[in-house]
């Protein structure tokens, strides 16, 4: 191989019985050989000290096309694959193809065949250190090939200095938290990968930590899709496990501008052995988002802790409409938190999962009731809170009609403070008197707005003509009325009976509450 007369080309030593001493003299000879394309060392004796002496020749021969190095006796991660590696990464222009993986010119995707089996060390770093030379290579597929911390590393190497790859798949490889420490270094010096799939590679503790910093202090991660989690305008990931550094991911997009309008975690459960959800990262972001509109957190199992977590987000994002923490084991110290939080917020329309019935006061001291406090902070000519429910609300386990004590004139006014601007009304099973819906039929006097009123049922009302519920849906009160439940005034000029429910779907109205026995509901009509 070193004479200067030698024309070989192609060189095949498979099954030679190519030991360590043999492959000396065929590096050495490779040191000096020009013509030599492709040579086939597999299936050969040789060990870690053969693929030091080869790794020496490839650092000096740029010539060599094609390599194939399968089934020797190297050690996994030896020294020997170490070798090779330096090698591969000291020149980047040979050879172009390792055992069965092609390295082309015109090479866009590196997918392993998958009769290929696991890939040793030396030939994932082979592809980290050929990334470095192809900068058409678009997507790196390895998933389920064995690919190990150390093999990553290389793989990382080879991405941190490669910008046209968008796509790399690497689920069910061995990476460890080793391995995922040095994605999380890629993610931080690669603003161009897009797609990035690390299931099931046994990334926990300092792993997981890594990409949570780096989704928490970076702001140049590309990212559109990490692992199960696609980013897009509404995003659903329910029942599943998942690491911190998921939501943190999350809440990085959110952080920095991602158009996320809905977020659905419902029934997910942490990875770690607590299996509460930590939504600290995701709102961390959230905090930040002026695009979301709607969060499911439900049956996430986060407790107070994550209770705490929700009244910062309340605290200081105007912007979200509807919350749901159903079912997460919040106390009543829980409750009260969230509760103190909805003091400073205007913007929340829906909650749901926070008891408000904890907030219930002696009726001397209703002014603080919180149900009140929220829905009048809701409802007036600056929020879009247009429909008002509030079906079997009680005071005290009393009904709010009845013994109209103080107190209750307070809900009384309250609820014709809102009427004034609403468009639906239901007051049923209230056991309201006459009198007491005249103070709300009063209040609401003017509205241009109100087309759907529903009172009939739980109520006594009479049929006189100036009970309660004529001067409510009188013409003077509310001029574009269409329905009034189970009430006839015809005898005012007035026809309900033709209005449809269809026509009321036109009615514009933005956002709902119901107040059911004092906790907050999202309504199901």
């Amino acid at each position: 191989l070193a004479l200067t007369s030698t024309r070989v080309e192609s060189l095949c030593l498979k099954d030679s019985a190519v030991t360590n001493d043999g492959l000396r003299w065929i590096s050495a000879g490779l040191e000096h050989n020009t013509t030599v394309t492709h040579l086939d060392l597999s299936s050969n004796p040789w060990n870690q000290m053969g693929a030091i002496a080869l790794a020496s020749a490839l650092k000096t021969n740029t010539d060599l096309e094609t390599l194939t190095l399968i089934d020797n006796q190297m050690t996994s991660e030896g020294e020997g694959m170490k070798a090779l590696v330096s090698a591969f990464k000291f020149n980047v222009q040979y050879p172009n193809t390792l055992n069965h993986i092609g390295m082309d010119r015109n090479l866009t995707e590196i997918i392993i065949p998958k009769n290929r089996g696991d890939l040793e060390y030396f030939e994932v770093g082979f592809i980290g250190m050929r990334l470095c030379g192809h900068p058409g290579i678009s997507k790196v597929e390895l998933s389920s090939r064995n690919v190990t911390a150390l093999g990553v590393r290389d793989l990382a190497y080879g991405l941190i200095h490669n910008r046209t790859v968008k796509t790399l798949l690497l689920s069910s490889n061995p990476l460890g938290s080793a391995g995922c420490s040095a994605i999380a270094g890629l993610l931080e010096q690669n603003a161009q990968l897009l797609v990035l799939d690390i299931v099931n590679t046994s990334c926990g503790g300092d792993g997981d930590d890594a990409l949570t910093s780096t989704f928490q202090s970076s702001d140049k991660t590309g990212l559109k899709v990490l692992d199960m989690i696609v980013i897009d305008r509404s995003i659903a990931v329910t029942n599943t496990r998942l690491f911190n550094y998921h939501t943190a991911f999350i809440g990085c997009r959110l952080r920095h501008g991602a158009h996320i309008t809905s977020l659905d975690l419902s029934g997910c459960r942490s990875q770690n052995q607590s299996n509460q959800l930590d939504i600290q990262y995701l709102v961390d972001g959230a905090v930040h988002s002026a695009s979301l509109s709607s969060l499911t957190l439900s049956n996430t199992k986060f407790g107070n802790i994550g209770a705490t977590q929700i009244a910062v987000l309340l605290s200081n994002n105007q912007h979200l409409r509807a919350l749901h923490v159903n079912d997460n084991g919040i106390s009543h110290a829980g409750d009260q938190t969230v509760q103190k939080a909805l003091k400073k917020n205007t913007g929340l329309m829906i909650l749901n999962g926070i008891n408000m019935s904890h907030s219930k006061v002696q009726p001397s001291r209703l002014e603080h009731n919180f149900d009140i406090v929220f829905i009048r902070s809701r409802i007036g000519p600056q929020h879009p809170c247009r429909q008002l429910m509030l079906n079997k609300l009680s005071i005290e386990s009393e009904k709010l009609g009845g013994r109209n004590h103080s107190g209750k004139s307070i809900v009384l006014q309250s609820i014709g403070e809102c009427a004034f601007y609403l468009t639906l009304l239901d007051l049923r099973e209230n056991a309201l008197s006459d009198t007491e819906l005249k103070q709300i039929a009063l209040s609401a006097t003017g509205n241009d707005r109100l087309r759907v009123f529903y009172a009939s049922t739980g109520n006594s009302f009479t049929a006189n003509s100036s009970d309660g519920m004529s001067l409510m849906c009188g013409h003077e009160c509310c001029p574009v009325l269409v329905e009034a439940d189970g009430i006839n005034l015809g005898e005012q000029g007035s026809d309900f009976s033709a209005k449809s429910h269809a026509a009321l779907a036109s009615t514009n109205a933005l956002y709902a509450y119901a107040l059911v026995g004092n906790v907050l509901q999202q309504p199901s009509c």
